[in-house]
């Protein structure tokens, strides 16, 4: 995670929690990029599938967090849920570029919980549009690991200057269909984080 970036976490109450931040796998890191969630009910997930997995990945291993990877062990983990955390961007001008897409690859896995992606216009001064992630995975369900998602942004940051992309993992969301008041558990992961140019043109096949 390059220092530039800011990786924080709080509490249920909003309160700093200093574990609760998103963690990079690498190949000299450990754990290293061959392992996923280390949860005690993620299903001993495997890593993201992505262009340059070989280089490593980022994930919020909420489970783990809450858990310490012991089943049973619920909220005796070094940070339990309920908690959130981000990662975000420094500043980048778009101030020539009006027309923007925003590409990643993202992997992810709910059984309470929200992956969301921020925006700011202003350096992050407000934080006023948001984007679900992941609005078609409900709970205990998992995308691919291969999935990749994007999002025409060109009408919340194109063409300015002071954009700041914050990813926020809410595990502080209570799913009625989990009934288990903010215990958030499970993942997600993140990689290959493109901005781009629109294209003038451009065709997508999506599910009926």
């Amino acid at each position: 995670i390059p220092t530039t970036w800011t990786n924080s976490g709080v509490n249920g109450a909003g309160l700093p929690m200093a574990n609760a931040v998103w963690e990079y796998r690498g190949s000299s890191t450990t754990p290293s990029l061959s392992i996923g969630s280390r949860g005690a009910y993620s299903g001993q997930q495997l890593p993201i599938l992505s262009p340059t997995g070989t280089n490593g990945f980022v994930i919020f291993d909420s489970d783990y967090l809450h858990t310490y990877g012991l089943p049973g062990n619920l909220g005796n983990g070094p940070a339990p849920a309920p908690h959130k955390s981000s990662l975000t961007t420094p500043v980048i001008n778009l101030a020539l570029y009006p027309e923007v897409e925003l590409k990643l690859n993202s992997y992810t896995r709910f059984f309470e919980g929200k992956a969301l992606i921020l925006f700011s216009i202003n350096g992050g001064s407000t934080w006023s549009d948001t984007i679900v992630a992941h609005p078609d995975v409900f709970v205990n369900a998992s995308n691919a690991r291969n999935s990749v998602i994007s999002f025409n942004v060109s009408s919340i940051i194109g063409g300015e200057a002071n954009v700041r992309i914050r990813f926020l993992y809410d595990g502080t969301f209570d799913d009625p269909g989990a009934s288990g008041s903010g215990s958030a558990l499970y993942f997600w992961m993140i990689d290959d984080i493109v901005l781009s140019e629109m294209p003038k043109h451009e065709i997508r096949f999506t599910k009926w």
